[in-house]
């Protein structure tokens, strides 16, 4: 019974971002939206699922890698991404000078995979 509400929960946030965005995302920025639902507890929503798959199957053709090493890789750079985000809301910044680094990422999947220990 529990997952059934935690999926109904996730599809009304999906449905309620594609009705709040994807009007204007398609008209005036002449693109696609595909909302990227997650739960407190780490679950995403279906079409981020999809989303994941997508873009992960891209990378590991590109890069000629494993699809479950880039997996764990976006995962958890996903994960850390969230991380900082919620304590950045709660504490703020500590200094007024702009980190450079931000936007770096590497793309080195298996010794990032390796470093995380997955």
């Amino acid at each position: 019974k529990q997952w059934y509400q935690r999926r109904v929960a996730i599809t009304a946030g999906e449905r309620e971002k594609k009705r709040e965005y994807n009007w204007r995302i398609m008209n005036v920025d002449n693109g696609t939206f595909t909302p990227l639902v997650y739960t407190i507890s780490g679950n995403v929503g279906l079409e981020c699922g999809k989303f994941y798959n997508h873009l992960c199957t891209k990378i590991a053709n590109k890069n000629n890698e494993k699809y479950s090493d880039v997996i764990s890789w976006v995962r958890c750079k996903v994960s850390f991404m969230c991380l900082k985000n919620a304590l950045m809301c709660l504490r703020g910044t500590r200094s007024v000078k702009k980190d450079n680094n931000i936007g770096y990422v590497s793309d080195d999947f298996k010794y990032d995979v390796m470093q995380c220990r997955f």
